[in-house]
């Protein structure tokens, strides 16, 4: 629904500067929670038109409607069921039916009779069109394939048929800002940039994480959430921020498979703000363990968690591998992450193998309708972080140290502006909460070796499995990467 209010808020700015616009409209325009419109006056007899802007949602809500022009805009992102079952058929009824049909009669009556030709009849009236914008996406997203059809159609002299791939450097002079190129050209990626700025089509792209795998990870059965479900469980990935960065958090939900369902992101916030930020989240999740960068600032967090300032039920968050924080009461559940080489290393290397098994997913744009404008908004700003998080997952790249150490960075001078690397880490983090997670807790006790002898016992849920998330000897169809080799490694200890 965002993006239908932005192109609304557009026609909006255009109402207000034509007093032309205005005079043919019934009153100004009407802006609701889940609905805004423009309406015009009625003309010569004919009933008046209506500019609308609706939420999409799953389709239900808006199947049925009928509009004559329809603008998707950000059209990768509208998912292709929803588009050919719900939105096609909104463009496949006539202004007016019953008039069309009486003139097709006439048509019919008048060639049998002699009376015309074919070449007499209008072949060209106004029909009902569907117009599809974006900027340049991925050539194995649904988008691609409507462009290519189209453009054969068009190439092949189907006037039904038009299509426009717009680089920036084809506009006019002074219809975009060169200082912003210049900005965009320096900060971004050249795959961002050839997307954003020259409407490129990109077969896929070479970073270590690839476009299409994130793309194939995605569930459309889920949207984002700003608060936890009953019964689930959840981990934090946090990388703190240093001088330039973000302050980025992913939340995932311990699962089979595991769900990235929520992530936030600031910038020059001070460090009892970023905890802060940190309790609200295990007050809105049940959160059972925070993996956080131990440098930028990681450290003075941990120590405002201990103190739990502002008497939060549950208690302070500690780290139970401190010393000092081993002899308090409160929630044991900080991991800090201190990231040498080896450890960024197995950690993109378990995030990797989570996504290539599907085992650690990323929802689709929120669809609910049935929530408050707020809430909504809350829940789309959460999806447009999710979204920034892959576009940086798919510019790291590995390369090979002089010491022979495996190095993952964005490209260099192709993306070394500020805020590319934050949600990325924020990711890695909580996906290696999960792959430690399952490693730890997965195995039932009827695989415990005891002096090389396995003994039978009761498979029980590990402590501390989230509600939900099914015992390993009830998976018949799908046993989780890490808990198989776990298992491969306690039933054969010399392989």
């Amino acid at each position: 629904f965002r993006q239908s209010k932005f192109m609304f808020d557009e026609c909006d700015r255009l109402w207000k500067r034509s007093p032309i616009f205005q005079n043919a409209t019934i009153k100004k325009p009407t802006h609701q929670s889940d609905n805004c419109y423009i309406e015009f006056k009625s003309v010569a007899g004919r009933p008046g038109s209506k500019i609308q802007a609706i939420p999409l949602g799953d389709g239900s809500k808006i199947r049925g409607s009928r509009f004559f022009s329809i603008i998707c805009d950000e059209f990768p992102h509208i998912p292709e069921e929803i588009f050919n079952m719900v939105i096609r058929p909104m463009a496949a009824t006539v202004a007016d039916p019953m008039e069309n049909v009486e003139r097709l009669q006439r048509e019919k009556e008048l060639l049998s009779a002699g009376l015309i030709a074919e070449g007499d009849i209008d072949t060209k009236k106004a029909a009902n069109q569907i117009l599809i914008t974006s900027s340049g996406y991925f050539t194995f997203n649904h988008m691609y394939d409507l462009y290519s059809i189209y453009k054969k159609e068009m190439l092949a002299g189907n006037e039904k048929y038009a299509v426009f791939r717009i680089s920036y450097d084809l506009l006019p002079d002074g219809f975009l800002d060169e200082d912003n190129i210049t900005s965009a050209r320096k900060e971004m990626s050249s795959l961002e940039f050839s997307m954003e700025y020259e409407a490129a089509f990109i077969p896929d792209t070479d970073g270590f994480y690839k476009a299409s795998l994130l793309e194939a990870c995605k569930d459309k059965e889920y949207s984002p959430q700003v608060v936890g479900t009953s019964g689930k469980s959840y981990i934090l990935g946090v990388d703190p921020a240093r001088s330039e960065d973000s302050f980025a958090i992913a939340v995932v939900e311990i699962n089979n498979p595991a769900r990235i369902v929520h992530a936030v992101e600031y910038q020059k916030e001070t460090f009892p703000k970023m905890a802060s930020v940190l309790e609200d989240l295990c007050m809105s999740f049940n959160v059972q363990s925070i993996y956080m960068d131990a440098g930028g600032g990681g450290m003075a967090i941990k120590d405002i968690l201990a103190e739990n300032h502002r008497s939060l039920p549950g208690g302070p968050i500690l780290d139970p591998e401190d010393e000092a924080h081993q002899q308090k009461t409160g929630r044991h559940i900080l991991t800090m992450c201190n990231f040498g080489t080896e450890f960024i290393s197995e950690s993109n290397f378990a995030a990797l193998r989570l996504l290539e098994r599907r085992e650690i997913l990323f929802p689709s744009p929120s669809r609910a309708e049935a929530l408050s404008e707020q809430r909504r908004n809350t829940e789309d700003e959460s999806w447009s972080t999710i979204n920034r998080m892959l576009q940086q997952m798919q510019t790291i790249i590995i390369s090979e140290t002089p010491t022979g150490k495996i190095h993952f960075d964005v490209p260099k001078g192709a993306g070394h502006g500020i805020h590319k690397k934050d949600l990325y880490t924020a990711f890695m983090l909580a996906a290696r909460g999960i792959y430690d997670f399952l490693w730890a807790e997965g195995i039932p006790d009827s695989e415990i070796q005891h002096a090389g002898i396995i003994t039978p016992r009761k498979a029980t849920v590990a402590p501390g499995l989230a509600s939900g998330y099914q015992r390993l000897t009830d998976m018949q169809d799908h046993i989780p990467e890490v808990m198989q080799d776990k298992l491969d490694m306690i039933r054969d200890p010399d392989e």
